[in-house]
Parts: C-alpha cells; structure tokens; sequence
C-alpha cells in the first residue's frame, strides 16, 4: 500500500491562531514531498463564519475515513479532537505515524541506510517506502532502474 494521502491531526483549540501556523508548516513539507494532506488548519482560514467544534469535527472525521494516514502532531494527546481522530484511525485500521517519527523515516529513506527502526524492528527501506510516495524514493541516476 502507498500512502498518498494524509490528514493532519493535532491541537488546535485554546493555542493562538489555532495553532495554524505548525499545522501549515507540516502541511508544506508534505506537499513538497507529493502528498496530498487534509490540513483542519485549512477550514474556515478567515474566520468568516462562527463553525462550532463539533461542525469541524464532523468535517474532519467525514474526511479521515478516506486518508491512507493520520499524521499526528506534537501534544495530539492533550486535544480532544486529535485523541478522537486518533481513535477512529486505528479503529479502522488507518495508518497512525507520529509527525517527528515519519518526517525521520523520510529523510532516512532517501539519505539510502540500510535499516530503520519502525515500531522496534529493523526494517529495510525498501519495505517502508511501500508505505510512502515514489517521491521520497533516491533520484540518484546511478542508482535508477536497478
């Protein structure tokens, strides 16, 4: 399976700006590695409309059942609506990775080591590049088509 497409999940709620910023942030380094990414940070940017939580939430977990992945940010587990996200995610077997943890195994993946640590076993990069877009795999021209 390749993950392609990504839902950004994390604290929003009582932060300044809603935490915008960090979630666009991800959201930008996502994009330039070919994912497509459902930011929250991205509904109702200018304020235009009173949204209630519980409307964005509706609209965050109608978007979640159709991700390949849930991307966790830091302090998820103090929100309410990431520790529910969270909690459909892997109800329903959709991949949950940490952002730290997968923004790692990228630049592992495409820096060629031999193996990475994925929940406690070594695995090589091949297997988890499976898991991710054919961006993050090596342009090196020496090493293409072998």
């Amino acid at each position: 399976m390749i993950i392609q497409r990504v839902q950004l999940s994390g604290p929003m709620s009582g932060i300044a700006d809603y935490n915008r910023p960090a979630f666009n942030q991800v959201a930008i380094e996502l994009r330039l590695r070919g994912f497509e990414v459902w930011n929250p940070a991205e509904l109702n940017e200018e304020n235009t409309a009173p949204f209630s939580w519980v409307h964005l939430m509706k609209k965050n977990v109608a978007a979640l059942v159709w991700q390949d992945a849930l991307i966790t940010m830091d302090g998820w587990q103090t929100s309410k609506g990431a520790r529910i996200e969270h909690w459909i995610a892997t109800e329903l077997e959709i991949h949950v990775f940490e952002w730290s943890l997968f923004k790692t195994h990228l630049d592992k993946i495409r820096s060629g080591m031999d193996h990475i640590m994925v929940s406690g076993l070594a695995v090589c990069p091949a297997e988890v590049s499976e898991l991710l877009p054919s961006l993050s795999e090596s342009s090196d021209p020496a090493t293409d088509g072998k």
